[in-house]
């Protein structure tokens, strides 16, 4: 393996290094000498150019590849990434193999990276794979959030499944990531109902709840929603999400609100001096 993009880095230094140049000048400079670079044989790479390195690997080496760059903690090289696409439907059912089956070290972070990688190819995603990864999660993780990412880019195709999902989860945590995924699909009236049930009944989280409640459209919620604001010992960050779905379906919020002593709200006005300052 190598370090493609620390390798141009020492390339660009000894070329700055030799030439008196501004830096709007070198940063102009660096598209063309990129691509220069990717074309130009290197002795580190026993005479290969960079560019083409990975041509003569066959499909398999490819996704091998990839999991050795995960493995170590380094980033996959942009010209491996373009390696793969260039032979992206032959990589792909090793790509998925990997999804479905590996099990072995840093199993999340390779998924999560070949969970991405699939969309940044173009690919089909393994969606039905996706909800049940998300199912079987208890606490946030770079996986099943990659998962939902995606979930959420299939418009209205799999609004049925995943009220099946949702309905059968078995953790707070995938409970409310599929719905958090269902409010920003096209409106279905089972997901506003689910989303008010939980605003209305969970003792925590309404911030949340509102926001997806917001997401979803339905003025019908307002009158929740602004009474929920009235109350007069909500948190900062609970009031700012609750004027924000108001906003977002249509209503006004007037009148100013004094959270001094709120922990959250002093250090956010605290950060926000800092910026002025600076």
């Amino acid at each position: 393996m190598f370090d493609f993009e620390k390798k141009f880095s020492e390339h660009l230094a000894a070329f700055i290094e030799d030439e008196d140049l501004s830096d709007e000048e070198i940063e102009e400079m660096i598209p063309e000498l990129y691509e220069k670079w990717l074309e130009t044989p290197a002795d580190w790479l026993c005479g290969k150019a960079p560019g083409s390195y990975y041509k003569d690997y066959a499909p398999a080496e490819l996704a091998e590849e990839m999991g050795k760059y995960v493995f170590s903690g380094m980033a996959v090289p942009e010209i491996l990434i373009d390696g793969i696409f260039e032979k992206k439907e032959a990589v792909y059912p090793y790509l998925i193999s990997l999804l479905l089956n590996y099990e072995g070290e840093k199993s999340a972070e390779l998924k999560t990276a070949v969970v991405n990688l699939i969309g940044e190819l173009g690919l089909a995603h393994p969606y039905e794979y996706y909800i049940g990864v998300i199912s079987g999660s208890t606490e946030p993780g770079d996986f099943p959030e990659a998962c939902a990412t995606e979930l959420k880019e299939t418009q209205g195709m799999y609004v049925d499944r995943l009220i099946e999902a949702y309905e059968s989860a078995e953790s707070a945590y995938a409970s409310d990531c599929f719905l958090d995924i269902l409010s920003g699909l096209p409106y279905d009236e089972r997901t506003y109902s689910y989303a008010l049930e939980k605003f209305l009944f969970s003792e925590s989280k309404k911030e949340f709840y509102a926001s997806c409640l917001g997401k979803l459209g339905n003025p019908d919620a307002l009158p929740f929603l602004e009474e929920e604001i009235s109350r007069g010992d909500i948190s900062y960050y609970e009031y700012e999400a609750l004027r924000n779905a108001i906003e977002e379906l249509g209503g006004e919020v007037t009148g100013e609100r004094d959270f001094e002593g709120d922990k959250d709200y002093e250090s956010l006005m605290r950060e926000w001096g800092k910026d002025d300052k600076s």
